[in-house]
């Protein structure tokens, strides 16, 4: 066949850009909900690896289905501490000068007992 009486190659039209906007819409929602899935698995897969061990997640699971422990007010302690009585000026004075005079007895005895 002569070259001049081929049929032209075929060459499609362009795609109307009504059809174009609604497909590319479709792969945007396409592309975000496998990224919000892949998202979702890592966030499982990452929760996974931040838990405790076995045992541990057992005990804690445990204590936070007991009821919490209830603590005394201060108010409510039944200790109450030993003072002494209150001493006025005057016995204070008392007892200091009766302290006295048996120190100085007790001095004035070594004294003379020792030669």
């Amino acid at each position: 066949m002569p070259h001049d009486l081929r049929k032209p190659a075929f060459k499609a039209n362009p795609i109307p850009r009504a059809c174009s906007v609604l497909i590319f819409d479709q792969m945007m929602k396409q592309q975000e909900q496998e990224r919000q899935e892949r998202i979702r698995k890592q966030a499982e897969l990452n929760f996974s690896k931040a838990k405790l061990p076995e045992r541990m997640q057992m005990h804690s699971e445990k204590l936070k289905q007991m009821p919490p422990k209830k603590e005394d007010p201060v108010d409510t302690y039944t200790f109450v501490p030993k003072t002494n009585a209150l001493v006025t000026r005057e016995q204070f004075k008392k007892a200091q000068d009766k302290f006295q005079s048996k120190l100085n007895k007790k001095k004035s005895q070594q004294t003379v007992t020792k030669p």
